[in-house]
């Protein structure tokens, strides 16, 4: 996962996670697949990490459903939290590459014996300076230079 700040920063009286039992499913899912979990992890680190996260979360109940409503179906219960709760933010990270971008990604991170997620991960660590210490795979390969458009 590229979004290690908000974590690193809980409990916070800043701000508070909203969570529904669907989502907290969803999570439990998904992160727990071996393509996900960062390297050196299992799927108990990460239900130890969701379960802290249950535990300071607030637990919405949510009383209408907005389905279908985005172009994945998995981010509906995400809005459904957020309207639900009545947040102000929603922090979510996805990345839709260029095809011929996906399929140079997939390569160079089949070639570094990493997952894709976790080749981002690195990359975006790395084009960031968090180093060697952000628990991330290092990427073998060079990153782009970015431009201002």
């Amino acid at each position: 996962m590229v979004g290690y700040a908000l974590p690193s920063m809980l409990p916070s009286r800043h701000f508070e996670i909203a969570l529904t039992v669907a989502l907290y499913t969803e999570w439990q899912s998904v992160l727990t697949r071996p393509e996900h979990l960062p390297p050196g992890t299992n799927a108990n680190d990460a239900m130890g990490f969701l379960r802290y996260l249950a535990s300071i979360a607030h637990l919405q109940d949510v009383h209408f459903l907005w389905r279908p409503f985005l172009r994945d179906p998995d981010d509906d219960m995400v809005l459904e939290c957020a309207v639900a709760s009545g947040c102000q933010y929603i922090t979510a990270l996805t990345v839709r590459l260029p095809n011929s971008v996906h399929q140079k990604v997939k390569e160079l991170a089949l070639r570094d014996e990493i997952s894709v997620n976790q080749f981002i991960a690195a990359a975006v660590s790395a084009k960031n300076g968090f180093g060697d210490d952000a628990g991330l795979p290092q990427v073998r390969s060079r990153p782009c230079q970015s431009r201002r458009l």
